[in-house]
């Protein structure tokens, strides 16, 4: 306000009736409005802008500028604003410090038998610089809950992945995630290291087998993306098991040479075709649409989507940009949360098979009525199937539960041709749905709680 205008507005607290009463007053204007307030130094932008910036540390002068000119409307200047970034990098440089000198705390906090979390494996790496000087290597942290209800609700299937902390904490979050009987996903163990390399990869996937008790990873499959270094750590840790490669990711690579939805649709239609027959058929249309297009695809072709640790990435997003025992925290407790939120979730669903693999039954269903079925007299169904520009004609076997398009043994939901067969011979399809979809399993992964903890301030020094 300019000093010659004479407008003012004099209040006081009244102590008796706890409201304001003014005591001078004039509503007379005489200056213009200015976009600089006195009020908005460097004290208020570091309390205001505080969560901005340690979500963004890295944010430069000029782009704090330009956010307070855009959310208040008022010019401040760059000391100005160079001052409250200082004040507010120091506070979390403070934090990030003090949360790294409690590591070994946090630790022992989440390992306590009783209170907290028995059977959670949790580890703090550190390297020795003499003179006591403990530096930071790494933190893995496997809580009981998930180590109990991966191997009785979750099939065999482990997907792994590395993403960047967003924060002032520089770093990366390897993650190894599972699916639960509903296609969700269900984390398993995460580990804060340095780098993503060959070395912390085979800690963390050394670390993972010995609280799973993978072995050799004999009928187990491994998804992930095209990490350096990873197929080699998987076939060293787990040679047994099968390593697969994310369709998504493989589609991304692909698609710089051969772009268009049609193209797009044709490789899903390959990725997810469960028997060769159906897997030329697509290929055959996949390859009028360019030439030299299936050789291109075919050098990478067997694959699946590891979406599971993208989803994962993603539901931490916010709390990768914050400190790391906080980060760790507030992981924890969205673990926490979600075990209890997916136990109700199942009380909503209108029969005992999950909500996902009913969607595919369905979908069956429907395509079942395509089919032709031929029966042998004992188990055995010739079953033509039209719903493909070609007729494919597939062989059920009912007692052994297979069927030569081998959906029904990959995924454990009758596929069309075994829908047509079952109808045929008056039984109910669901009855033959595999356990891993029912309901008591899906509440066996989540029948362990993770337990809460005590804050920073409650622990013993």
């Amino acid at each position: 306000m300019h000093p010659k205008c004479p407008w003012i507005l004099a209040a006081s607290k009244d102590d008796r009736s706890n409201n304001f009463k003014v005591k001078r007053y004039c509503p007379v204007h005489k200056c213009y409005k200015t976009n600089k307030n006195k009020l908005c130094n460097s004290i208020y932008l570091a309390k205001h802008y505080r969560d901005k910036i340690v979500c963004q540390p890295n944010m430069k002068v000029w782009e704090l500028k330009k956010l307070i000119k855009d959310e208040l409307d008022i010019y401040v200047g760059r000391s100005t604003i160079h001052g409250a970034r200082a004040k507010i990098l120091k506070e979390i440089i403070g934090d990030v410090h003090a949360e790294f000198k409690r590591l070994f705390d946090y630790r022992d906090i989440l390992l306590q038998t009783i209170q907290t979390n028995p059977g959670t494996t949790c580890v703090v790496k550190v390297e020795d610089q003499g003179e006591g000087k403990l530096v930071f290597n790494s933190f893995y942290v496997c809580f009981y809950a998930m180590k109990k209800g991966w191997p009785e609700g979750c099939r065999r299937i482990i997907g792994l992945d590395g993403c960047f902390l967003k924060g002032i904490c520089k770093g990366q979050l390897l993650v190894a995630v599972s699916k639960d009987g509903n296609n969700q996903m269900f984390p398993i163990a995460w580990a804060i290291v340095e780098v993503e390399n060959s070395f912390t990869w085979t800690w963390f996937l050394k670390c993972v087998t010995h609280d799973l008790e993978l072995q050799d990873g004999r009928d187990l499959t491994i998804m992930s993306d095209m990490q350096k270094g990873l197929l080699k750590v998987v076939s060293e840790v787990l040679p047994e098991s099968e390593h697969r490669w994310c369709a998504r990711h493989i589609l991304a690579n692909w698609s710089k040479d051969w772009r268009g939805l049609e193209r797009r649709n044709n490789f899903w239609r390959c990725v997810r075709a469960s028997c060769v027959a159906e897997l030329n058929f697509h290929l055959d249309s996949l390859n009028m649409l360019g030439n030299g297009i299936c050789e291109s695809l075919l050098r990478k072709c067997d694959i699946i989507d590891n979406n599971m640790c993208e989803t994962f990435n993603a539901w931490i997003l916010a709390a990768r940009h914050k400190t790391i025992i906080t980060m760790l925290e507030e992981i924890k407790v969205k673990m926490m949360e979600r075990i209890g939120n997916l136990r109700e979730f199942a009380d909503t669903w209108i029969c005992d098979i999950t909500p996902i693999s009913m969607k595919v039954y369905h979908d069956n269903m429907t395509q079942s009525i395509r089919c032709t079925i031929k029966w042998n007299g004992e188990y055995g169904y010739e079953v033509e199937d039209t719903s493909l520009r070609v007729v494919l004609k597939h062989c059920v076997n009912m007692q052994a539960q297979t069927c030569t398009c081998r959906s029904w043994m990959l995924k454990g939901i009758p596929c069309a041709h075994a829908i047509a067969a079952i109808h045929f011979k008056n039984l109910d399809p669901i009855n033959y749905i595999s356990h891993w979809y029912h309901k008591s399993t899906y509440l066996k992964a989540y029948s362990t709680f993770i337990q809460p903890v005590s804050n920073m301030q409650m622990w013993p020094m």
